[in-house]
C-alpha cells in the first residue's frame, strides 16, 4: 500500500486508520476527515491493480453488503484488469434485497460462474464434529447432525451451546456427553436466524410462527390455521423461500423449515406458552382427520405438546413400534418415555398399571440393546415392585428373563443363572408357557458361556417346546442350539441350525436374528477354514447391522473378520478391524467380547515378536475370562499366557499354565480345547526335548482325533507337533503318512499359518538327512509364504535353516545368514531358542 499515491492512501487510511503509520507531511493532522467516494474507490484499485501477480478478492457472508460496499464492488469489477484480479463472494441463500439486485445485474455485464453448493450431509457434519473437539463421540456427533441441516455454522453453535450449557463436559480425559431433554439454540445462530425473520412482512412472520409449531406445512393446513385463502398462503410461502427460512419437501408436498435448529428459534421467541398448546392441539387434530396414516410420530408429538395424555398413549406406542421396526432404537426409546410421562400417575389403576410395566420392559430392553446395562437395571426393580403390588405374573417372570441378560452383559453370570433357575420354578407355577420359553433360551445361552453345551442343548430343546407358535423365540433356540454344537466342534450340525434359523428370520423379516444366524454361518465357515464363504456370510450381517444400527453385533463381526485376516496373515488389517471391535465393545461395556479381542490381538503382537506386549493382552484376556467365569476364553488365553512365558525363558510358570487350561479343557469335556490345549503343551515339551512327556501328550491326542469329529487347524497343529516329535525320535517309518495327511489337509483348507509351519518342519527333515535340494525347495516356499503370513518368529527360523543349509553346501555367504539369525533372534528376546 505504500506504493500509491498519498492522497489515495489518505483516503483509505480514513477507514482502515493503520495505514497512515510512517506519512509525513505537515498537513497530515490536518487531512479532512470527510471520505471522498471517489479517492477512496481509486485508492481500492490502485491496490489491487499494483504489481504483475494475480490477487483474488475474498467477500464471505457477500448477502449482507450494504449499499455502499456494492457500489465500491462495482467500481472495482468496473475498473480492474481481468488478467490480474479475480474476485471470489461466498454468499447464502439470504434473498436480501440491494445484494440480490446486484448480485443478479452482475452477470449480464461481466463473465461470472456462479456454483451452488448444497447443504453438507450428515456424515460430512459428523467428521466437522470429530474435529472440532477431537474426538470420536457417536451420539453427539448423531445430534449435532440432526440439528445442524447441514450448516457448519450451526453445527459449531450448537456445539459451542452444548458446552456452555454443561451437556458437554470434558472429564478427566475424556469428553461426556448428555443430550439435552430440549432443542438447544445457540446465541450466534439465534442472531443470524432472527436477522432473516425481521425482514419478513407481518403475514409472512405469522406464517413462519404457525409452520414453527406444524413442523409441516400443508397448504390447506396453513390455510386451516390462518384464515388466509390459498393464494395468500402460497404467496407468504414464497416469501419465506426466498428469506432463506423454509424449504419445500416436494416428494410429501408441504413446506418445512430448512432445519430443526432454525424452526427451535422462532419456535421459542416468537410464540408464548398458551398460544402454542392451542395451536399443536389443532395442528394434531387437523392431522388425525386429514392424514393420520405416516404421521404417528407428528401425532404423538403435537399431542404431548398439547397434554392430551390418552393420545399420547396411543400415537406414543405405534410410533416406538414403527421405531423398533426400523432398528431406531434411540426413537423407540423417546416415544416410550413419552409414554410413560403420559401414563403417570397410575398406582390408583390397575390396566394404566398394567400398560406402564408393559411400556417400561420396552425401555429394558430398547437400552439393554443399546448396550445401557446399569441404566436398564435400575428399571428392572421398578417393574419388579409394580408387577408384585398388582400380581402381574408374566410381568414378573420377564422381567427375571431381562434382569439376567443385564447381569450376563454385565459379567455376572453365576447370579444371573440363579436368578433364571428361580424364574422357571415360578413360570411353571403360573403357567407361563411363552415365558418359559424365553427363560430356557436364556439359560442355554449362559450355559454356552461356561462351556456346559450339552446343558445348553438340553435346556434349549426345552425351550423351542414351548416356542413352537413363537418364530422370533424359536429362531433364538436354534442359534443358541448351533451355538452350542459349534464350540463342540460339530460344524457340520451346527451349520444346519443357523441355516434354518436364517432361512426362519428372513421370512419373518427378522433382521436381528438374521444377522445374528448370518453371523453365525460365517463363524462356521471360518472354524472350516473356507475364509472366502466366511466374509460374505460377515459382510451380509455386517450390511444388516449397519441398517439397524446394531452396534453389538458389529462389534463381534469386526472381531471374526480380524480373525479371518490373522489365519491370512495380514495382520495391519486384522489389527485395524480389532480396534474397531474394541472401541464398540469399550463403550458398551460387552465384556465377554473384549477376554476374545485382547486375546487376538496377542495374537498379532506374537507373529510380529512383540512378545511381552503380546503376554500383556493374553493377561488381560485371561483375567477378564476369569473374573466372568468364561473357561473357554480361560482356555484359549491360557494356552497363549503358557507359551508365551515359556517362549520368553519362563518355562516353569509357563508349564504351570498350560497344564491348567489343559485341566480346564478336560473339565469341559470339549474335544477342540482339549486338543487346542494338548497341542500348547506337547509343542512346549518338544521345545524343551522332553520327548517322552511330549509322547504322552501325542497318544492322547490320537485318541481324540479318533473318537471326536475335529476339523480346521487344530488338527493340522496336531498333525504338525506329531511330525515334528517323529523328526526328532527317529521314528522315520511313518512320517511318510504323516507328511501325506497333512498335505491332505492343507490342500483342502486355506491355511497359510499350516503351510508355513509345514514348510518349517520339512525343511528341518531334509537338512538333518543332508537332503540338500529337497531342503533348498521348502526353504523357497517358505520364503514365498512369509509374503503373505508376516510371522517375524517364522523368519528368524528361515534363516536360521537358510545359514544351515549355506554350510552344508560350503557357501561363501554363510556366516552372513548367521550374523542375521543371531540379530533377528537377538532382537526378539530369543537368544535361549538359536542356542
Amino acid at each position: 500500500i505504500k506504493y500509491i499515491p498519498e492522497a489515495y492512501r489518505v483516503e483509505i487510511g480514513k477507514i482502515v486508520p493503520e495505514v497512515l503509520e510512517g506519512i509525513e507531511s505537515e498537513g497530515n493532522s490536518g487531512f479532512d476527515r470527510v471520505l471522498d467516494r471517489y479517492r477512496l474507490f481509486e485508492g481500492f484499485n490502485y491496490v489491487f491493480n499494483l504489481g504483475e501477480k494475480a490477487k483474488i478478492i475474498v467477500i464471505d457472508n457477500a448477502q449482507w453488503m450494504d449499499e455502499d460496499s456494492l457500489e465500491a464492488l462495482k467500481y472495482i469489477i468496473r475498473n480492474r484488469n481481468p488478467d490480474t484480479i479475480f474476485i471470489f463472494a461466498s454468499r447464502a441463500e439470504n434473498k436480501v434485497e440491494k445484494s440480490e439486485e446486484f448480485f443478479r445485474g452482475l452477470s449480464r455485464e461481466h463473465p461470472v460462474d456462479e456454483i451452488f453448493l448444497p447443504p453438507l450431509s450428515k456424515a460430512h457434519i459428523k467428521e466437522i464434529v470429530r474435529v472440532i473437539v477431537g474426538a470420536e463421540i457417536p451420539l453427539l456427533e448423531e445430534y449435532v447432525a440432526t440439528n445442524a441441516g447441514g450448516n457448519v455454522f450451526y453445527a459449531e453453535e450448537i456445539v459451542k451451546s452444548l458446552f456452555e450449557l454443561g451437556h458437554l463436559r470434558f472429564m478427566g480425559n475424556r469428553w461426556d456427553f448428555e443430550e439435552p431433554e430440549e432443542e438447544i439454540a445457540p446465541m450466534g445462530a439465534e442472531d443470524a436466524v432472527m436477522r432473516k425473520f425481521s425482514l419478513l412482512s407481518e403475514d409472512g412472520k405469522e406464517l413462519a410462527r404457525i409452520l414453527s409449531v406444524a413442523r409441516k406445512g400443508y397448504i390447506e393446513l396453513l390455510m386451516a390455521l390462518t384464515g388466509f385463502n390459498e393464494g395468500r398462503v402460497f404467496g407468504l410461502v414464497d416469501e419465506c423461500l426466498k428469506g432463506g427460512l423454509f424449504v419445500e419437501n416436494e416428494e410429501y408436498e408441504f413446506v418445512e423449515y430448512r432445519n430443526e435448529l432454525v424452526r427451535e428459534i422462532v419456535y421459542k421467541r416468537e410464540i408464548s406458552g398458551l398460544k402454542k398448546k392451542r395451536l399443536h392441539k389443532r395442528v394434531a387434530e387437523w392431522l388425525e382427520k386429514h392424514c393420520p396414516e405416516g404421521n404417528e410420530e407428528d401425532l404423538a408429538y403435537h399431542y404431548r405438546m398439547a397434554n392430551i395424555k390418552e393420545k399420547v398413549v396411543e400415537y406414543g406406542l405405534s410410533s416406538a413400534k414403527k421405531a423398533r421396526e426400523l432398528y431406531a432404537n434411540r426413537s423407540a426409546l423417546k416415544y416410550y418415555n413419552w409414554v410413560l410421562e403420559a401414563l403417570r400417575p397410575w398406582e390408583n389403576s390397575k390396566e394404566k398399571a398394567r400398560k406402564y410395566a408393559e411400556v417400561l420392559l420396552s425401555v429394558i430392553d430398547v437400552k439393554e440393546h443399546l448396550g445401557l446395562f446399569e441404566e436398564a437395571m435400575e428399571l428392572t426393580g421398578e417393574a419388579l415392585k409394580l408387577s408384585e403390588k398388582f400380581n402381574f405374573a408374566d410381568i414378573k417372570g420377564r422381567v427375571f428373563n431381562l434382569k439376567a441378560i443385564l447381569l450376563w452383559r454385565m459379567g455376572k453370570i453365576k447370579e444371573a443363572m440363579r436368578l433364571l433357575e428361580e424364574g422357571v420354578e415360578y413360570l411353571y407355577s403360573a403357567n407361563l408357557s411363552e415365558e418359559i420359553g424365553m427363560v430356557y433360551n436364556t439359560l442355554g445361552i449362559l450355559y454356552n458361556t461356561q462351556g456346559e453345551y450339552k446343558k445348553a442343548i438340553e435346556v434349549l430343546e426345552k425351550g423351542l417346546l414351548f416356542s413352537e407358535e413363537k418364530e422370533r423365540l424359536k429362531t433364538k433356540a436354534l442359534i443358541n442350539i448351533g451355538n452350542a454344537l459349534n464350540y463342540m466342534g460339530e460344524y457340520g450340525k451346527a451349520l444346519d441350525y443357523y441355516e434354518r434359523a436364517r432361512d426362519i428370520s428372513k421370512k419373518e423379516g427378522d433382521k436381528k436374528r438374521y444377522e445374528i444366524a448370518s453371523l453365525n454361518v460365517g463363524l462356521v465357515y471360518y472354524n472350516f477354514m473356507k475364509y472366502k464363504e466366511a466374509l460374505i456370510s460377515y459382510e451380509d450381517a455386517l450390511n444388516v447391522a449397519e441398517e439397524i444400527g446394531d452396534t453389538v453385533v458389529k462389534a463381534h463381526l469386526y472381531n471374526n473378520i480380524g480373525l479371518i485376516y490373522i489365519g491370512q496373515g495380514n495382520f495391519p488389517e486384522a489389527e485395524q478391524y480389532l480396534m474397531e471391535s474394541y472401541k464398540i465393545v469399550k463403550k458398551i461395556g460387552e465384556r465377554e467380547l473384549i477376554g476374545y479381542i485382547y486375546n487376538n490381538i496377542g495374537v498379532i503382537y506374537g507373529a510380529k515378536g512383540k512378545y511381552k506386549e503380546a503376554l500383556d493382552y493374553f493377561l488381560k484376556s485371561y483375567g477378564v475370562a476369569r473374573k466372568i467365569g468364561d473357561k473357554r476364553i480361560m482356555v484359549l488365553s491360557g494356552t497363549n499366557v503358557g507359551s508365551t512365558l515359556a517362549l520368553l525363558g519362563e518355562k516353569e510358570r509357563g508349564e504351570s499354565i498350560l497344564k491348567d487350561s489343559l485341566d480346564l479343557a478336560k473339565e469341559m469335556g470339549i474335544s477342540e480345547l482339549i486338543l487346542l490345549a494338548i497341542n500348547a503343551l506337547t509343542e512346549f515339551y518338544l521345545d524343551s526335548t522332553e520327548l517322552k512327556k511330549a509322547g504322552m501328550l501325542i497318544e492322547e491326542g490320537e485318541k481324540i482325533i479318533t473318537s471326536s469329529k475335529i476339523a480346521g487347524d487344530v488338527e493340522v497343529d496336531f498333525l504338525l507337533n506329531r511330525a515334528r516329535f517323529c523328526i526328532l525320535t527317529g521314528k522315520n517309518s511313518i512320517l511318510c503318512e504323516i507328511f501325506k495327511e497333512i498335505e491332505r489337509k492343507l490342500k483342502e483348507k486355506s491355511n497359510v499359518k499350516g503351510e508355513l509351519s509345514y514348510s518349517i518342519i520339512r525343511t528341518e527333515y531334509h537338512l538333518r538327512r543332508g537332503e540338500k535340494d529337497e531342503a533348498r525347495a521348502f526353504l523357497k516356499k517358505i520364503n514365498k509364504l512369509l509374503k503373505k503370513y508376516r510371522d517375524i518368529t517364522k523368519k528368524a527360523y528361515y534363516l536360521f535353516y537358510r545359514w544351515w543349509l549355506a554350510d552344508l553346501t560350503h557357501e561363501k555367504n554363510a556366516e552372513e545368514y548367521i550374523r542375521k539369525a543371531e540379530r533377528l533372534f537377538q532382537s526378539l528376546g530369543l537368544s535361549h531358542k538359536l542356542k
